[in-house]
């Protein structure tokens, strides 16, 4: 990517993590003065916020970290190991994220009603993106599952990340499913941990084993 091609890439993602506090503005006098920030699968309310802190410093660190992932990203001694699609996932996802849970967010707190299939169905999709391109990225040190194991050998490498993009894959699949069925909050909850949980430890435990043998 060239620097003027960069730069506005930079510059295009940063004001779309930005633009919710353009979106809150419109409808700024009938937000409440707390804000719902978290909600459970049923969408109910965990933990609130003062209006301000949702409408303008939420959208203003997402940008932040966005930033710094872009930095950290782009001097990655390795950083052109790493799959194109991954790349833009990587920096877009912030950006995304940042919209999506705005929107999500306005809705709620306007009185709107929301149900999880949507966040479930997007959680899914992300996933099984994640799962079909990591893959593909080559040892780098901001990308993908870097343990030492995977960075002190191709082989290990290679063959952890193929095994994690099918448990990814297989992940975003369970997310979308739970979207659709009608399963209790205390299963789906089990269902998230546990999936989670196998998709991050499953990779780590099968490099070592690699690296053991």
């Amino acid at each position: 990517m060239n620097t003027k091609k960069d730069k506005g890439f930079i510059f295009l993602s940063t004001i779309v993590c930005l633009l919710p506090i353009a979106m809150y503005m419109i409808v700024y006098e009938q937000l409440p003065e707390q804000m719902g920030m978290q909600w459970d699968f049923e969408g109910n309310v965990n933990w609130y916020a003062p209006r301000a802190v949702a409408v303008f410093a939420v959208p203003v660190v997402l940008a932040i970290i966005h930033l710094a992932s872009i930095f950290i990203r782009r001097n990655d001694p390795k950083h052109e190991n790493t799959s194109t699609i991954m790349q833009s996932i990587k920096d877009w996802i912030i950006p995304i994220v940042s919209i999506f849970a705005s929107v999500y967010s306005l809705l709620s707190n306007t009185g709107t009603s929301i149900t999880r299939t949507i966040p479930l169905t997007v959680v899914g999709v992300i996933l099984i993106m994640i799962g079909n391109y990591v893959p593909k990225s080559r040892q780098n040190y901001t990308i993908g599952i870097r343990i030492p194991w995977t960075l002190s050998n191709v082989d290990n490498w290679n063959k952890t990340h193929r095994m994690a993009g099918y448990l990814f894959v297989l992940g975003g699949v369970v997310f979308i499913i739970c979207a659709v069925l009608p399963v209790s909050k205390a299963v789906l909850l089990s269902i998230t941990l546990v999936t989670i949980s196998l998709c991050v430890i499953l990779p780590v435990l099968y490099s070592f084993s690699l690296y053991k043998r």
